[in-house]
C-alpha cells in the first residue's frame, strides 16, 4: 500500500511526490501554503498499525516533505468506546503494536480518527468494511498468446472469490505480493465494486490476478518456488474513489492527458483557519491466502 498511496497523496492539492524521508522536523504549522497529509490505512491483521503524517510544501518548491513529529494520534472504537493510542516514533511514523493474539479492528465498528499538533486539531470517520472470503488461489501457465498483452509467458496468479451478495455495496482493494514484495505500483493497483448500483451484487471477482508488471516494472511471472500472496481488503466507496481517481491522474499523460484535479479526502481540520489537510482515513477487514509456485 505505502508505495501507492505515498504516490496518490503526492497527487493531492499539486503536493510532491512522497518518499522515505525519515527528516526528524518540528515545525509550526503556520504557513497556508503547506499540508498536513496523512496516511492512516488500518485493517485487522494481526500486525502492528501504522498512521504516517508528513508535512508538505506544494508541488513547485522542490522540497522533500519533512515527517511530522510531536503529534498526538488517538484511534476511537465508537462502537465499544475504546480509545487506542499511537507512539509517537520520532520519523512521522505513529504505532501501535499488536499482540499475536489481538486486533483493535473490528468489522462494522465506527471509528474516529483524532490528530492533534500544537494548537490544531484533525478529525476523522469511518467504519470498517467486510471483506469476503478466498475459495482458492492458483497458477495457471499463460503464453503470451492467450494474454494479448506485452509481458512474458509464464505463470500467473489466478482467484477463486465472490463478493458477499447484499444489502448493501461492497467495493474492495486486490493487493498482491511476490516473495514479501508489494506490487504497488499504479498499473497494478486491482479495485473491485459490486452491487453499486445494482450491479454484479454477489458475482465473482475477475479471476487473473498477476500484475501486468512486477514491483519494480517490467515482466515478472512467476518461477518455481516463488510464493504469492494476494489480499482483500474491504473498502468504503469514498477510499475506492480516492485510489481510482489516484490511479487514473498517475497515469495521465501524453497529448490526450486531462487537467489534474485535487483527490478527495475524508480528514479535516476543526477550524478553517488551520492547514488543510490531505490523505485518506481507511479501515479494512482483511482475508489473505498464499501459495508456492510449483
Amino acid at each position: 500500500m505505502k508505495t501507492f498511496v505515498l504516490k496518490t497523496l503526492a497527487l493531492a492539492t499539486t503536493l510532491i511526490l512522497f518518499s522515505s524521508c525519515e527528516d526528524r522536523i518540528q515545525m509550526d504549522l503556520d504557513e497556508k501554503s503547506k499540508s498536513v497529509s496523512v496516511d492512516a490505512f488500518l485493517n485487522n491483521m494481526r500486525v502492528d498499525q501504522k498512521i504516517r503524517l508528513t508535512y508538505s510544501d506544494s508541488y513547485f518548491s522542490g522540497k522533500t516533505p519533512a515527517a511530522l513529529i510531536g503529534a498526538s494520534v488517538t484511534l476511537i472504537d465508537l462502537t465499544n468506546k475504546r480509545t487506542i493510542t499511537f507512539e509517537d516514533k520520532n520519523d512521522g511514523n505513529y504505532i501501535f503494536k499488536i499482540q499475536n493474539t489481538d486486533t483493535i479492528i473490528y468489522t462494522d465498528h465506527n471509528y474516529e480518527l483524532n490528530i492533534k499538533y500544537q494548537s490544531y486539531e484533525y478529525k476523522a470517520f469511518t467504519s470498517c468494511k467486510r471483506t469476503t472470503t478466498i475459495d482458492g488461489l492458483f497458477f495457471k501457465y499463460t503464453d503470451i498468446g492467450n494474454i494479448g498483452l506485452s509481458v512474458e509467458a509464464g505463470n500467473r496468479l489466478f482467484l477463486v472469490a465472490k463478493d458477499v451478495t447484499g444489502p448493501i455495496p461492497d467495493f474492495y482493494w486486490v493487493k498482491v505480493y511476490k516473495n514479501g514484495k508489494f506490487y504497488g505500483r499504479s498499473e497494478n493497483i486491482q479495485l473491485e465494486e459490486f452491487g453499486y448500483n445494482n450491479e454484479r451484487d454477489g458475482q465473482y471477482f475477475w479471476e487473473d490476478k498477476w500484475a501486468t508488471s512486477g514491483p519494480d516494472g517490467g515482466v515478472d511471472p512467476c518461477k518455481t518456488g516463488d510464493v504469492a500472496r494476494l489480499e482483500i481488503y474491504g473498502i468504503s466507496r469514498e477510499v475506492h474513489d480516492f485510489l481510482k481517481l489516484g490511479v487514473q491522474m498517475s497515469n495521465n499523460t501524453g497529448m490526450f492527458a486531462t487537467t489534474s484535479v485535487n483527490l478527495p479526502t475524508n480528514i479535516f481540520p476543526q477550524d478553517k483557519s488551520y492547514p488543510k489537510a490531505v490523505g485518506m482515513f481507511s479501515i479494512s477487514d482483511v482475508s489473505f491466502k498464499e501459495v508456492v509456485c510449483p
